[in-house]
């Protein structure tokens, strides 16, 4: 049996925790100071065995191409995901550990 990572263990913990508080899930993560999507998405992976362990990972693609005729306000990329028919502009605003956090659920 694989172990959990250390950031899924302590969102296990987190969740384990409001399971018992009586309260929302958005009255806990906000009294804990979390955002209440990241607690969604956390309590959704682990509900549904999704997190990873810290047993190596076999490497998983995501085909996606950028787009060079597509201009983003301020610089930055046009990457689309081909297999879904979705695009992402990515420009210095964009919060890169959510687009990290979108490509691994896609794999």
């Amino acid at each position: 049996m694989s172990t959990p990572t250390p950031a899924a263990a302590r969102w296990q913990a987190l969740i384990d925790e409001y399971e018992a508080s009586g309260l929302s899930a958005r009255e806990f993560a906000t009294e804990r100071g979390v955002h209440p999507n990241t607690f969604a998405w956390w309590r959704s992976r682990i509900r549904h065995g999704v997190v990873r362990s810290e047993a190596r990972q076999p490497a998983r693609f995501l085909e996606l191409s950028v787009v060079s005729d597509v201009q983003v306000a301020g610089g930055g990329v046009v990457v689309h995901l081909d297999r879904l028919s979705a695009t992402l502009r990515i420009d210095a605003a964009t919060d890169l550990r959510l687009v990290r956090a979108l490509l691994e659920a896609l794999c």
